[in-house]
């Protein structure tokens, strides 16, 4: 339904009398703010009902991403998260934190952000011109509303 519908389905609830052109005139200015409303009113409701059909599966959760953010060309992809293979992590009792060590046997101090025991569970690949702009905080937000509480994820920005 549009503006114009409600601003038409007044006019034509006024009796045959009072349809003159000055007063559907006044009707429609009185009537268009509330079928604006209405029209807001109706796509936020679409966009809740679409939200709660899409749910964390993996396949949901990036054709959200795709319809969304890139509709056309649909390049945002979810892939699981690797495991280091060149980082061992080793617990010392003496420190009582964990350190990571190389493939070289050399001591690594952990990189920032990292907590111990905690590994990604998927990655989110995006194109590299989303990089610093709006849609990348717009993807991060909506990864964080589709995801599971206890799943982590890193955004990569790929060519």
């Amino acid at each position: 339904m549009s503006v114009y519908d409600v601003e038409k389905w007044v006019v034509m609830q006024l009796p045959l009398v009072l349809r003159r052109s000055k007063l559907t005139a006044l009707v429609q200015v009185l009537v268009g703010q509330v079928g604006r409303l209405v029209m807001q009113w109706s796509r936020y409701a679409d966009d809740v009902k679409y939200d709660i059909r899409h749910n964390s599966q993996v396949c949901k959760l990036r054709a959200m991403l795709n319809d969304r953010l890139d509709a056309d060309q649909r390049r945002v992809d979810l892939v699981d998260a690797q495991p280091n293979s060149e980082m061992l992590i080793v617990y010392t009792r003496a420190l009582g934190k964990p350190v990571m060590v190389g493939i070289g046997a050399y001591v690594l101090t952990p990189p920032r952000g990292y907590e111990a025991g905690r590994e990604l569970n998927f990655v989110v690949r995006a194109p590299q011109e989303w990089r610093d702009t709006e849609k990348a905080s717009r993807l991060a937000a909506l990864v964080n509303r589709g995801k599971l509480a206890s799943m982590r994820y890193r955004i990569e920005y790929v060519q």
